[in-house]
């Protein structure tokens, strides 16, 4: 397994190596890594007593002030100030003072940000502090080290505190070139929620938040023993509804197989690991099927090297039972029958599903099937093309940069009444026993296919669906059209330029009338 380093690195450079450690404040939430089966605990004050001599250094967070955290350097009067330096180390691959005097610093991670030190006389830490006369402050920067520049003419017998602010490009689900970037949503039936997103193709990370929208912990993506990542190129998973564990795919491994693994309730790799089948390479999206009280994890997928495109797995047995259901042999044009979503009928446990597959079956792509259980390619019931073309191999989230590999979608809603399809353009539902287009599709002229995501319908026939500019547009669909002035569309406050990605619905609190607690929402 290659690792490749796409972090920062700050180090306090000649510090004291036997400086005092004191934490305070602690959180309730806490963060879980794949290479280790313990939790780090969070403080919301971190504070290195006598890191240098005469000097403290205190990390923390204030509760108002935009994503980020302080660190200050409290000196003591005759300090010497020029022992402090900063290393920066990692994967850096840009170092510079922009105009406003903020320290900058860039790698394949992405940006972080040091504004310019506010500094003043002082002693401690406090607002009241703060409302004397400032110490103009700066950045110096030599090779890779950081100091600090006050004047010449400061009072060195003085105490003096120094305020940085950092700032990044990256929130809790942010690594690589896909930082910040949110990209699927779900839920347990206690109200957790569930999101991934980030990565840079290879891995990306899943963060757990509780009913209030408190962070609880997030999982790295990657684990060492068994040697595992979240990826190549993103990969389905799925929370089990009824026990909150998490089950995490492989987008791609072509060298053996996929393999889905399980974290508990507290963000931890429970040694749970599935089998991997050598002619199921491919795990784009993952399904939970309540499946009449005895739940099953289905698996949408594909493969180059075989017709397999479904799997069934029943935890705690490690086997997926995989099969082909489309009825397409394999051999001349009928491998890579790549599913890009799945959806169930709760009331029949029909299985609806939407293929993107440019290379070994292109005949597939945008195509919706639908199959009645036991699913196989015998089962197929119909299939009929979406009337689109949207869906595509390898290129379905337009979104996701560099490497922009997922087939997955998040284009299917359903009700008793109908099938829906919603590809961030066009919107159509289909009568599930036939398969027919019902009533008048809708195509929204000012938006780009799959730019958007994300489709609700209940059982009135709301039909809910993500928008750009941070909207959830609702519909309502009479039988014949769909109706936009109906119903209140749900805007989002302070994301007017971001796209909605995905949604997701508690069923135990579906009503026919517009929650906005009960929606979960992706943005960018």
């Amino acid at each position: 397994m290659n690792l490749s380093n796409k972090s920062i690195t700050i180090t306090w450079a000649d510090a004291n190596k036997d400086v005092e450690f004191i934490a305070e404040h602690p959180s309730n939430d806490y963060h879980t890594y794949g290479l280790s089966d313990g939790k780090a605990r969070a403080f919301s004050k971190i504070t290195y007593k006598n890191l240098y001599e005469g000097i403290d250094l205190v990390y923390h967070f204030e509760d108002g002030k935009n994503d980020g955290y302080e660190y200050s350097l409290i000196v003591k009067p005759n300090a010497d100030l020029q022992k402090v330096k900063m290393r920066i180390g990692g994967d850096l691959k840009r170092l510079h003072i922009d105009k406003n005097g903020n320290l900058v610093l860039k790698s394949a991670a992405g940006k972080t940000i040091e504004s310019i030190p506010v500094s003043y006389y002082g002693d401690e830490i406090s607002s009241n502090s703060r409302n004397v006369a400032p110490i103009l402050t700066s950045f110096e920067i030599s090779n890779r080290s950081i100091r600090f520049k006050l004047p010449a003419n400061y009072n060195k017998s003085k105490g003096i505190i120094i305020d940085p602010f950092v700032s990044g490009t990256t929130n809790l689900t942010g690594i690589g070139v896909n930082a910040g970037l949110a990209k699927d949503v779900d839920f347990d039936y206690a109200g957790n929620v569930y999101v991934t997103g980030g990565g840079n193709g290879s891995s990306y990370k899943l963060a757990k938040y509780d009913p209030t929208g408190t962070l609880l912990w997030t999982f790295s993506g990657t684990l060492t023993i068994p040697s595992w990542t979240f990826g190549t190129y993103y990969g389905g998973w799925v929370v089990d509804k009824n026990t909150g564990h998490i089950y995490l795919g492989q987008g791609f491994a072509p060298a053996g197989g996929h393999r889905v693994i399980r974290i508990n309730t507290t963000g931890v790799y429970d040694n749970y690991i599935s089998t991997a089948n050598g002619s199921f390479l491919e795990n784009w999206k993952m399904y939970w099927s309540c499946n009449s009280g005895t739940p099953q994890l289905l698996i949408a997928g594909g493969g180059t090297n075989s017709n397999i495109n479904f799997g069934i797995l029943s935890p705690p047995a490690t086997a997926i039972s995989s099969v082909n259901v489309t009825g397409i042999p394999y051999g001349s044009g009928g491998w890579a029958q790549d599913i890009s979503d799945v959806i169930i009928d709760p009331a029949t446990n029909a299985l609806y599903t939407i293929y993107g597959s440019l290379y070994g079956t292109p005949s597939l792509s945008n195509k919706i099937y639908k199959n009645n259980p036991p699913y196989s390619g015998a089962s197929v019931a119909w299939n009929v093309p979406s009337g689109f073309v949207a869906i595509q191999e390898i290129a379905n989230r337009p979104y996701l940069t560099g490497p922009e590999i997922d087939n997955s979608s998040n284009v299917f809603a359903i009700n008793s009444s109908y099938l829906f399809y919603w590809d961030g353009k066009n919107l159509k539902a289909f009568n599930k026993a036939t398969g027919a287009g019902v009533g008048t599709p809708l195509s929204v002229a000012g938006n780009t296919l799959l730019m958007s995501g994300g489709i609700i319908a209940d059982e009135c026939n709301n039909i809910f669906v993500g928008f750009p500019n941070g909207t959830i547009k609702v519909y309502f669909f009479n039988g014949s059209t769909f109706d936009d002035a109906s119903k209140p569309d749900i805007l989002i406050p302070g994301f007017t330029t971001s796209a909605v990605y995905d949604l997701a619905f508690f069923e135990t609190q579906k009503t026919c009338m517009l929650p906005e607690k009960d929606l979960l929402v992706h943005l960018i």
